[in-house]
């Protein structure tokens, strides 16, 4: 299925998710899902490498971002959005595995629309940007205070990917939001706990260390 969907999702998702979600897994759930997965990817990762700037140059650490992205974001897709299937089943979720998958792809939306904020960010910052460092940052008032400012706006796109995420969820699995939220926070739950075991032994005591 390549239908359009009409009004624009990247338009409506923002401040009418439920509306937009339903729209979405009724005409095509694999709307741009893929497309969303990449992008999200490598928005998460860089949202993520904030400190690796300590061990790898900035070109070094763009390449692994732009590299790990892709993969880290199709990975999530499917991993998550299994284990979200199952979680809102065992709370009375009805949805297809593919309109979980496409709840999971569209609450990345607000992530890929700051994604051009990086290069402002890089020119304002420099390498600070990712090391956990700031001298040069906090002996600028100015600088200091953009910082802080894109922080802020990081946590509220955080707020709004969770949200359009537990509203999807419960749309398209026919419950409360309620549930919604309790099978996204199981399921990050059952993902995350072993995710992190996982990179605790696997990394290099160095990266545990920072």
């Amino acid at each position: 299925m390549n239908e359009r969907i009409e009004p624009s999702p990247w338009s409506t998702i923002w401040l009418r998710p439920k509306e937009t979600i339903r729209r979405i897994v009724d005409t095509n759930p694999r709307y741009q899902v893929i497309f969303l997965a990449i992008l999200g990817g490598i928005g998460q990762t860089l949202a993520n490498a904030r400190g690796m700037g300590d061990m790898f140059s900035f070109g070094a650490l763009i390449f692994l971002c732009l590299l790990a992205g892709p993969m880290g974001g199709l990975l999530s897709l499917y991993i998550s959005g299994f284990v979200m299937h199952w979680t809102s089943a065992r709370l009375g979720g009805t949805a297809t595995r593919e309109q979980v998958r496409a709840v999971i792809a569209w609450s990345w939306a607000p992530i890929v629309y700051t994604l051009p904020l990086w290069g402002v960010k890089y020119i304002l910052f420099r390498e600070e940007l990712f090391t956990t460092g700031k001298t040069f940052i906090e002996s600028q008032p100015a600088l200091s205070f953009l910082f802080e400012l894109f922080t802020a706006v990081d946590f509220v796109i955080t707020i709004w990917y969770l949200m359009i995420l537990f509203i999807g969820l419960a749309e398209v699995n026919r419950i409360s939001v309620g549930r919604g939220i309790a099978a996204a926070v199981l399921a990050f739950v059952l993902v995350g706990i072993p995710a992190l075991l996982l990179v605790y032994f696997l990394a290099p005591q160095g990266m545990l260390g920072q």
